[in-house]
């Protein structure tokens, strides 16, 4: 979760607002999304070419000749009570790239969505989503444990029927709920992480699972659904739930649109530029002098990421402040353990620093609750 949203924020999207597109489904189409990845992927794009029309007549009527629109979408497969749920969460940005030129491109803010105008959008991929699921119904009609468990897991959601929220910027119809609700501002980068975080978050959060004298484990969902905050499960339940919530093999959970697109020839010119490189250590005046180029990594060294989220610098020496050198990745557990017992650490006795359960960062900063749409079909 932290290494994407920072690969997203610090090598993707550009310093411009960023508004959340959420859509949701009725049950017969989670159930069907998740059984079959190709339809999954079909609604996908269904949606996200029904916000960029919109997005796109709307630049041209601002002047705009060739807009470009672009999105990163974190496909869900679960809900608040660790119940199958697909749907999506898109961010795109708040307007339109104006590529004419060989310069910089240029931005072109659009207005935000409007009630009537959402629904326009939402009618149009129901529409299109009923010719897509052609077909699929006899496909659906396998019968093995899996799918039992999904269609299950699917339904759960009725059993907590928390009534719509009529906010701003939304629409339903059919069971579908379309959310646009959740603009980032584009000097917000911070705030755009955060919600870069909710959106590729994990099914459950591990500080909110206990077991309780009973055997029972108590999961506190992060809202009251159906009057009740806890969920009581026995361990075998929770394992069948989290069975359901495993993607297919080979399937991506973070995909990329338009502008965005790894194929796309204006990708270079829109994302982020490269963190500039260290100066080089000067070089003698018969040398020919190399060109000082930008680099972008994807992946976060393991030591940046362990002070990011659990702000401890792994690499600081305790002793004298000075920093550590990486050197030797120690795999064999023999080897292991004889270097321990050589620093009195022994792995098997007290002295050993124990793990500490990773701390509850849900509490901090916004809550994008009502970027989930709920509804009761």
């Amino acid at each position: 979760m932290e290494d994407t949203a920072e690969h997203l924020v610090r090598n993707v999207l550009p310093e411009v607002p960023v508004r959340q597109w959420v859509l949701s489904f009725p049950r017969r189409v989670r159930f069907l999304a998740a059984r079959h990845p190709a339809l999954a992927s079909r609604l996908l794009d269904l949606f996200t070419r029904a916000a960029f029309t919109w997005q796109r007549r709307q630049a041209r009527l601002r002047g705009v000749a060739d807009p470009r629109t672009g999105g990163v979408t974190a496909v869900q497969r679960f809900g608040g009570a660790i119940n199958l749920n697909v749907h999506f969460h898109t961010l795109i940005p708040d307007g339109v790239f104006d590529v004419e030129g060989a310069g910089q491109p240029r931005f072109v803010p659009i207005p935000p969505p409007r009630d009537e105008e959402l629904v326009a959008i939402l009618d149009r991929i129901v529409r299109r989503t009923a010719k897509a699921l052609v077909g699929y119904d006899d496909l659906a009609s396998e019968d093995d444990a899996l799918a039992a468990l999904q269609a299950t897991e699917v339904d759960r959601r009725l059993r907590f029927p928390d009534p719509f929220r009529n906010q701003r910027h939304t629409a339903s119809l059919d069971g579908f709920s379309l959310h646009a609700g959740v603009r980032i501002h584009e000097h917000d980068r911070e705030g755009l992480e955060r919600l870069c975080r909710y959106a590729v978050r994990p099914p459950f959060a591990l500080q909110r699972l206990s077991q309780g004298e009973d055997g029972q484990l108590v999961y506190r969902m992060k809202r009251p659904r159906g009057g009740s905050l806890f969920l009581l499960l026995e361990p075998d339940e929770l394992l069948a739930r989290l069975a359901t919530l495993v993607p297919p093999p080979r399937i991506h959970s973070v995909r990329y649109h338009g502008i965005f697109a790894p194929n796309s020839k204006a990708r270079a010119r829109v994302v982020p530029a490269p963190v500039e490189a260290v100066e080089p250590t000067p070089s003698p005046p018969s040398s020919k002098p190399k060109a000082n180029t930008g680099t972008r990594t994807y992946r976060l060294p393991w030591a940046d990421l362990l002070k990011k989220v659990f702000a401890v610098d792994v690499l600081a020496c305790p002793d004298c402040g000075g920093r550590l050198q990486f050197i030797a990745f120690i795999a064999d557990d023999t080897v292991a353990r004889r270097i321990l017992l050589h620093l009195r650490l022994d792995s098997r006795g007290p002295t050993v620093a124990r793990a500490q359960a990773p701390p509850d960062f849900s509490e901090l900063g916004p809550s994008y609750d009502g970027a989930d749409p709920v509804y009761a079909d």
